[in-house]
């Protein structure tokens, strides 16, 4: 199955990813410009964009079967107050799923 991964490089986006891929599914993931690589052992095709861009996110999930989501913005304050200082970096964990 083609898949359209958002918030592939968070918590949730990328267990999502992880299963997809032991599930042998096409995975193309959506991040945004400049992000590291991640997943460099699996083969996945990468678009780069802005989840706050409509028309990219239109375009990216051209062809695909399903588009799991995985979003969920959180202060960088809310974050620490709830799970303690576990994470750093320009992206928090993701906390929901939904697909299409």
């Amino acid at each position: 199955m083609k898949v359209l991964v958002t918030g592939a490089d968070g918590m949730l986006g990328s267990n999502i990813v992880k299963e997809l891929s032991d599930r042998n599914h096409d995975i193309t993931i959506f991040v945004l410009p400049n992000s590291p690589t991640i997943f460099p052992e699996l083969s996945l095709n990468q678009i780069e964009g802005n989840i706050l861009d409509a028309e990219g996110i239109k375009k990216a999930a051209e062809g695909q079967e399903v588009t799991a989501a995985t979003h969920q913005w959180r202060s960088e304050h809310q974050w620490r107050s709830s799970a303690g200082s576990c994470c750093s970096g320009k992206h928090q964990p993701q906390a929901a799923a939904s697909m299409r």
